[in-house]
């Protein structure tokens, strides 16, 4: 695996994105709604929770290298970003949308870059 990010905080409001993307049918919720959005070509961001195991970081690491995406890892855990998201499990979530990926980066912008691995 390549350096393994660290861990970002993400606040409510960055992380209240990813309920926008999911209502907007542009979030793929943990490894299989991940994978599809990456094997559709739809995903433009990869998330991974803070207390994701070291298995799902490389397969989320795959997703992002596949994609050719960003892979960021934040400080939130497993439950805080289902919260988030409204959805009931994942660790590994794909934003499949520019402007909402863009707008989520923007939020988290001191994001260090060890926190964020490019695959673009």
């Amino acid at each position: 695996m390549k350096d393994e990010p660290s861990i970002f905080h993400a606040d409510r409001k960055a992380l209240g994105l990813l309920g926008l993307a999911r209502r907007a049918g542009k979030l793929g919720c943990g490894e299989a709604g991940t994978r599809k959005s990456v094997h559709s070509g739809e995903a433009k961001l990869i998330l991974l929770a803070a207390d994701a195991s070291r298995n799902a970081a490389k397969r989320a690491e795959g997703f992002a290298r596949s994609a050719g995406v960003s892979l960021l890892r934040l400080d939130a855990d497993q439950a805080a970003l289902c919260s988030a998201a409204g959805v009931s499990g994942g660790v590994i979530f794909a934003v499949c949308d520019e402007g909402l990926a863009a707008a989520l980066l923007k939020k988290l912008s001191a994001v260090p870059s060890e926190a964020l691995i490019e695959y673009n």
